[in-house]
């Protein structure tokens, strides 16, 4: 029990300067106080620790037999005054908690790469940084205005075209109808020339005359009346 306590000793004087002493030897402060109370032994960390020890060490002189408990009494006094010593010592170190205000450089990374120029020329005269950024924002400006206009000029190319397609339809369609009529017409006007030949009346065939209208609508796209 005298090497432990001595090497807590050791171990407490080697570690003083550490801060979390408080939390590691705050174990062996809690026993070495058991120990203490067990062998009705003072507290160092009391003012009055110097006069039990003189105490102590007068009973423990006192009859034979008691020099190993003496030296308990010692490692035990010089464990303890070890440990409060470094407690105390870890705690004074210690500062509040707070919040710290992080500047910009503080949380600026500093960039080891290198800033590469698109249009760098070899002898030529370079620009301020400022133009440049200019110079690109512009292009891009105009980028974006030359991808809007060509937009608009395919939309309105595909609208003409829907519209030029829809006026070609519909007039196709007036024609084919304009032909179908003058057709039926044609085709009613030879039904009744014929019924007139087979009943008679001297009309011996008027093919020739509506081969003649016939024609004149193919050519004109206009019946005769």
């Amino acid at each position: 029990l005298v090497a432990a306590l001595e090497l807590t000793k050791r171990v407490a004087e080697s570690l003083s300067s550490s801060r979390a002493f408080a939390e590691l030897f705050a174990e062996l402060d809690a026993a070495l106080a058991h120990l203490g109370a067990a062998l009705h032994l003072g507290n160092p960390k009391d003012g009055a620790g110097e006069e039990r020890e003189a105490e102590d060490d007068e009973e423990a002189q006192e009859g034979a037999g008691t020099g190993l408990f003496a030296s308990l009494c010692k490692a035990w006094r010089g464990a303890s005054r070890a440990v409060a010593e470094g407690t105390a010592q870890c705690r004074r170190a210690r500062v509040p908690m707070r919040w710290q205000v992080a500047s910009k450089a503080d949380l600026a990374l500093v960039s080891l790469a290198p800033r590469l120029e698109e249009r760098y020329t070899p002898g030529g005269k370079r620009e301020p940084l400022g133009v440049r950024e200019e110079h690109k924002r512009l292009e891009r400006a105009l980028k974006k205005e030359a991808k809007g206009a060509a937009r608009e000029l395919r939309r309105d190319a595909e609208f003409l075209a829907r519209v030029r397609d829809d006026e070609r339809n519909a007039s196709a369609a007036a024609q084919k109808a304009s032909r179908h009529k003058n057709f039926a017409w044609l085709e009613e006007q030879q039904a009744t020339l014929n019924l007139q030949v087979k009943k008679g009346g001297g009309l011996t065939g008027g093919g020739s005359s509506i081969k003649k209208s016939a024609a004149a609508v193919l050519k004109t796209g206009k019946r005769q009346e």
